[in-house]
C-alpha cells in the first residue's frame, strides 16, 4: 500500500478535474508550525478493516480561490459556502483514495 502516493495523486486530480488548478506535493510537517493559522481545517474520518483520518488545511486566501472555483463566481470572504466547498473538497479527495486503496485490496467502508 502507497499510501502517500495515494493522496498525492488523488489530490491532483481532484484539483485538476473539479477545479482546474494544479496541485503538487509540498514539504512533509513533521511537527507543528503556524501554516495551521487563519486556515481552513476539514477532516474526513475512513473505516473498515483499515482506519484513518484524512486532514486538508488550506489556507483561507486560498479557499476563497477554491471556493470561486466551485460555485463559479467570486467569494471573497469566509462563510458557510466556504467552509462547505473544502469540507466537499475533502470528501472527494478521500472518495479517490478510498477508491485507488480498495483497487490495491485494501478494505474500507
Amino acid at each position: 500500500m502507497d499510501l502517500n502516493n495515494s493522496i498525492c495523486q488523488a489530490t491532483q486530480e481532484i484539483f485538476q478535474t473539479m477545479l482546474m488548478m494544479e496541485a503538487s506535493p509540498g514539504e512533509v510537517l513533521t511537527e507543528r508550525n503556524n501554516c495551521f493559522e487563519n486556515s481552513i481545517t476539514a477532516i474526513v474520518g475512513m473505516a473498515g478493516t483499515n482506519k484513518g483520518m484524512l486532514a486538508i488545511h488550506i489556507p483561507e486566501p486560498t479557499a476563497l480561490v477554491i471556493t470561486s472555483s466551485f460555485l463559479m463566481m467570486e467569494v471573497t470572504e469566509v462563510d458557510e459556502d466556504v467552509k462547505d466547498a473544502i469540507g466537499e473538497l475533502a470528501n472527494m479527495v478521500a472518495g479517490s483514495i478510498k477508491a485507488d486503496l480498495t483497487e490495491q485490496g485494501q478494505e474500507f467502508k
